[in-house]
């Protein structure tokens, strides 16, 4: 995250303690605050979200592309089940 101002860090590090509806995708607080890092910065942003609405991870990339973090590739849940994130972009 080199080259982002300490305001847009804090920015980011606010949208580790949001929460999303579980029933919704992604709520529309944190919807808005993806689209405005975006709009400020030139940046794409990229969420990790898991099945309570909890924001597992933050992904900044430039203005082409994201990498995504190393999740791992087995399966994580219990009984085989998928990770339970999703990544929101």
């Amino acid at each position: 995250m080199a080259g982002l101002k300490p305001s847009l860090l804090h920015q980011l590090e606010r949208v580790y303690w949001r929460r999303s509806d579980p029933a919704l995708l992604l709520s529309p607080g944190l919807a808005e605050s993806l689209c405005a890092f975006t709009a400020q910065t030139g940046r794409q942003m990229g969420l990790l979200v898991d099945r309570k609405g909890h924001v597992d991870a933050v992904i900044v990339g430039d203005a082409h592309k994201i990498e995504l973090p190393d999740v791992g590739r087995l399966r994580a849940g219990a009984g085989g089940r998928l990770r339970g994130v999703r990544l929101v972009h």
